[in-house]
């Protein structure tokens, strides 16, 4: 919910400072990827640039939404081709702490990293779409869903993480393993979320039938 309520804030601000950049929305969505792409490769050449690339793909995440708004040409294509985005750029970012090969944490962080991958990148923003593709709650309703961790607050934390490897690289496994354990709560947060708010919303449509007959 970071990245909403940040936005919903400084939209206006973010297209007066960024309005100007001569590429499409989509051009910079898609350049995100790419960037985090070379990010992912030039690492063992220079760690530092290799940062800084992730760091510039995470900001054009940032400001992508706010610019096509701000053009007025924002649409749904738009919205999917950046969350397909997010997604690719978190992944690489993942792909990037296997191949430095961080301290174990009691197992391999390999197994940490794919737990990562699999409750933080896929699971939470999947619960979220499939309890509204299956009827159990309505879209809005979808929107609403809490999140302990959302997909701002757990690239925030997976940053800090990249950059605690420069540092002191146990510091940088333990900080991925807080991500892994709050990315798991997330889980089951959206999934009790859905079990008890579609009860309600269930209701409500039976309501809604009764009052059109």
């Amino acid at each position: 919910m970071l990245k909403e309520r940040i936005g919903e804030k400084t939209s206006d601000v973010t297209y007066m400072l960024f309005g100007w950049i001569p590429l499409t929305p989509n051009q910079l969505t898609i350049g995100a990827v790419l960037i985090a792409l070379i990010g992912l490769f030039i690492w063992d050449y220079s760690p530092v640039l290799s940062i800084l690339l992730f760091g510039f793909a995470f900001f054009i995440d940032m400001i992508d939404g706010a610019i096509a708004r701000g053009k007025g040409i924002s649409s749904p294509k738009g919205a999917f081709l950046d969350g397909i985005s997010d997604r690719t750029v978190e992944f690489l970012l993942i792909l990037l702490f296997i191949r430095i090969g961080l301290p174990p944490f009691i197992i391999g962080m390999e197994w940490w990293l794919i737990g990562i991958l699999f409750l933080g990148t896929a699971m939470t923003s999947y619960i979220k779409a499939y309890s509204s593709h299956c009827g159990v709650l309505g879209n809005e309703e979808a929107k609403k869903m809490p999140g302990m961790l959302e997909r701002a607050e757990r690239i925030g934390l997976l940053f800090i993480g990249l950059l605690l490897v420069l540092w002191n690289a146990n510091w940088a496994s333990f900080v991925l393993v807080v991500v892994f354990f709050l990315a798991g709560l997330t889980v089951v947060q959206r999934i009790a979320f859905v079990m008890n708010a579609g009860k309600g919303y269930k209701k409500e449509l039976g309501k809604k039938g009764l009052e059109r007959v």
